[in-house]
Formats: C-alpha cells, sequence, structure tokens
C-alpha cells in the first residue's frame, strides 16, 4: 500500500445504510462517532468479553473492537468496549480536530445501568477505574457523550456484538481451564 493511502472498507454500503436507520430510529443527533457495544460476564472470578462497533463518520471507518478478560463481572464488561473504543477513537482525532473542534459521540448499549451511569443519572459507583477513564475523555475538552439505551438485542448491531461478547468470554475461560488442567 501506498504511503497515505487508506485500506479499502471491509463494509459495504449496506452496513453505513443500517447505522444511518438505527441512528434515525433512535432519533440520535448529529454525531461525528457512533458505538454500539455490548459485554457479557457472569461473575467477578470468572472470564468476560465484549464487543462494540465503532463508526467513524469524520473518516469514514467502521472498526469492530473486542476482547475478553480473565475475571470481571458483567457490569465490567458492558462498560470497557467503550473505553477501548473511545481510546482509539482519541489516538485518532488528535491528530485530525481543529482547534476548539469537538466530537459529538453516541454511545448505545442494552445496559440500561451503564447508560444510566453515563448519562448521569446514577452515581458511577461500581468500576471506578473504567468509569474514570470515561471522565478523562469527557474532561478533556475533546468529546460530548451522550448513552442510548436499546432492549437487548433489539438491531443487528447488538447482536452480534452479544454474540461475539459471549463466544470471547466463552473462549477466555475455556483456555484458563486448559492452561489449569492438571490432567
Amino acid at each position: 500500500m501506498a504511503k497515505g493511502e487508506r485500506y479499502k472498507p471491509f463494509w459495504g454500503a449496506a452496513v453505513v445504510t443500517d447505522l444511518e436507520a438505527l441512528a434515525s430510529e433512535l432519533s440520535l443527533p448529529s454525531f461525528d462517532l457512533l458505538l454500539i457495544g455490548d459485554g457479557s460476564g457472569t461473575t467477578r472470578d470468572k472470564a468476560s468479553g465484549w464487543a462494540c462497533v465503532a463508526w467513524n463518520r469524520l473518516i469514514d471507518e467502521i472498526d469492530i473492537h473486542n476482547g475478553a478478560i480473565s475475571c470481571g463481572t458483567n457490569n465490567f464488561a458492558e462498560l470497557v468496549p467503550y473505553v477501548q473504543a473511545l481510546w482509539h477513537f482519541d489516538n485518532i482525532y488528535r491528530s485530525i480536530c481543529r482547534p476548539g473542534q469537538v466530537a459529538h459521540i453516541e454511545i448505545i448499549s442494552d445496559s440500561e445501568v451503564t447508560v444510566r451511569c453515563g448519562n448521569g443519572v446514577y452515581v458511577r459507583k461500581g468500576n471506578g477505574c473504567l468509569w474514570g477513564a470515561i471522565e478523562w475523555f469527557e474532561k478533556c475538552g475533546l468529546y460530548k457523550i451522550h448513552w442510548n439505551h436499546v432492549h437487548r438485542n433489539t438491531n443487528r448491531f447488538s447482536k452480534r456484538c452479544d454474540w461475539l461478547a459471549g463466544e470471547s468470554r466463552i473462549a477466555l475461560e475455556k483456555l484458563r481451564k486448559e492452561l489449569l488442567d492438571d490432567t
């Protein structure tokens, strides 16, 4: 690939059309970044997984952020995809934004607790380290973040994030058991 040449997008026009339709259905205001994510966890001593679709309209890019961690609650898993996606966006945005420009970010989650904490309706008590990261993005002056609740698996992106988060959690839990198996 030549210097300065962009990767060809791996998504088709239908993906963008569906993202636009979801934003319209939810009556989202104009935004620069749309994040749709989900987490999968059980108890704090078991693996958890997460996934997030990130649509950066400023550079016409769609990314999938995904991961798993050896231990973490479901509430942890519901929040961590947004920290990862915001970190990724921040690395791009700082190189392209104009002085004083603020990026508008819309986050979609099926976790009512996460959304209410995100919008300040509930106190951000649990998972303070993750909320601390979110607050860093909120307070740096570059981002305006708004959280939106949807019911579980009500759109294709939430469904796929739910599936990928669950598969990531299950795969890591299986690997942990295999690693610790004495037989």
